[in-house]
Parts: structure tokens; C-alpha cells; sequence
């Protein structure tokens, strides 16, 4: 049988799992769950400030052990299953989200975490990802900012793991916002984002009418206006390019 080998980094540095335990901002009514515990080392910070529960998710097997002692010593708020954090997500009820992940998995986390209502997320991931949310014309910068206040708490080098990863990592927080907080452009792009699995024109179009209260009429208007062509307009809109997001977004606002 071949066994399936996972890419783990693990970070030992406690002065970054400090860092990451200090800006979790764990409260007692707190349910945390963490994707990616690993041999532990975060988990038992976080359970040292006694939240209502921690929830951990491991992929790999080989780290069992680890989770059946810490189990063994918290058995009032410390639980754990072992599978995938994606699946996982939709299983339990929780508060806030800590997850130190693969990178493969960075984008399908985001979109689980835009699909819930999770108020609060801290993640260790890689620094690119952080970049297109923030600094670039891409997709997550729109919709992300759409639905959290997003803080970069510190960079960390590939040598703080072991083995080290071959990038930069970064120790990303995210807030929801309220709804009394979101701008016009929010609500739109929260609004595209919930019928992202519809066509472009029909997205946009309902999208238009739900936001900004025209009727579907001058929505259509409006769509037609932005000359994107029947390949876009019929395609999914999560399919479409980045280019294509760009230019729809920018001729709106």
C-alpha cells in the first residue's frame, strides 16, 4: 500500500506561536476551530487561556498520538477529529477559525470561510495570498475586503519551520464586518459573491437590483453597458478571468 505523504511544515518558534495564541483574542465563550494542530504546540497554547472548546482537524494519521494526549488532559474542552478541514468546516459550530494550512488549500478555505458566517479568523499561510487580497487587482481583493477587515500580524521566514517552506508566510486576522460598517461596494460585492455560481449576466444583473435598488430593467441597462461579450456573459461567474472581474468592477464604480 502507498502511503500518502501530506505537506507538513511544523513551526517550533515560540515566539510566533505566542504571537499567534496572543492575537487569536481568546475569550471563555470562545469555540475555536484549528485546522492543521500538527504535533500540538498551538493547540495547547490556546487551551491554556481556557476557551469554551477547541476543535482540531488533522489530516495526517501519523500525528494521532499527539491529539489522544492532549485529549487525555483536557477532556472538558478539547476535542478533535481526524480528516479533511474543508469537510470539516461544515460539520461543527464554532466561533473563530485558527488554521496553520497547506498553501494547496488556501483558496478553497477562503471560499468556505466567505460562504459562512465566522466572525473571526486568524491564519498562517502563504504571503502571496495576503498580497492578492490586499495589494493586487484580483478577485479576493474585492470580496474578501468585502467581508472582513483584514490585518497582517507578521511575516515569517520558511527557515521558522521545520522543514522549512520555500516561501514567506504570513499571520493573517481577519474581523467580519458589520452590517452597519459596509459600504455600497460591499454589499455588492457580498451580493456577487452569494450568486457567484450563476451566469455573469444573470449575477450581475440580480446583484444590481439586490445592492442598489434599481429595477431589473435598468440593471440590464447597465449590464448590456459594459460590452463583456456572450462568452462572459453566459460563463459562471466564479470561472471568469481576473481581467474580466477587474474591468466589470471598475466601469460599475
Amino acid at each position: 500500500m502507498t502511503q500518502v505523504k501530506f505537506d507538513q511544515h511544523f513551526m517550533k518558534d515560540n515566539f510566533y506561536l505566542d504571537l499567534i495564541t496572543e492575537s487569536a483574542n481568546v475569550k471563555s465563550e470562545d469555540i475555536i476551530f484549528e485546522i492543521g494542530p500538527g504535533h500540538g504546540d498551538l493547540t495547547k497554547k490556546l487551551l491554556e487561556l481556557n476557551p469554551q472548546k477547541v476543535i482540531s482537524c488533522e489530516l495526517d494519521t501519523k500525528l494521532l498520538p499527539h491529539l489522544e494526549r492532549l485529549a487525555k488532559k483536557n477532556k472538558k474542552n478539547f476535542e478533535f477529529v481526524m480528516g479533511n478541514g474543508l469537510v470539516e468546516f461544515d460539520n461543527f459550530n464554532f466561533t473563530k477559525l485558527v488554521a496553520n494550512i497547506p498553501y494547496s488549500i488556501t483558496e478553497p478555505l477562503y471560499k468556505k470561510l466567505l460562504d459562512s458566517d465566522v466572525e473571526f479568523a486568524l491564519m498562517l499561510h502563504g504571503i502571496d495570498f495576503y498580497k492578492n487580497m490586499t495589494d493586487r487587482q484580483t478577485r479576493w481583493n474585492y470580496f474578501v475586503n468585502a467581508f472582513y477587515d483584514i490585518e497582517l500580524i507578521d511575516e515569517v521566514a520558511g527557515e521558522e519551520f521545520t522543514p522549512p517552506t520555500k516561501v514567506v508566510s504570513g499571520i493573517v486576522r481577519l474581523f467580519r464586518k458589520q452590517i452597519e460598517d459596509l459600504t455600497g461596494e460591499d454589499k455588492f460585492y457580498q451580493s456577487v459573491w452569494s450568486k457567484k455560481d450563476r451566469n455573469t449576466k444573470n449575477c450581475l444583473i440580480f446583484s444590481l437590483v439586490d445592492s442598489f435598488g434599481l429595477t431589473k430593467k435598468e440593471a440590464k441597462v447597465k449590464v448590456s453597458s459594459l460590452e463583456l461579450g456572450e462568452s462572459v456573459l453566459s460563463e459562471r461567474f466564479e470561472n471568469i478571468s481576473n481581467e474580466s472581474v477587474n474591468k466589470i468592477f471598475q466601469e460599475i464604480f
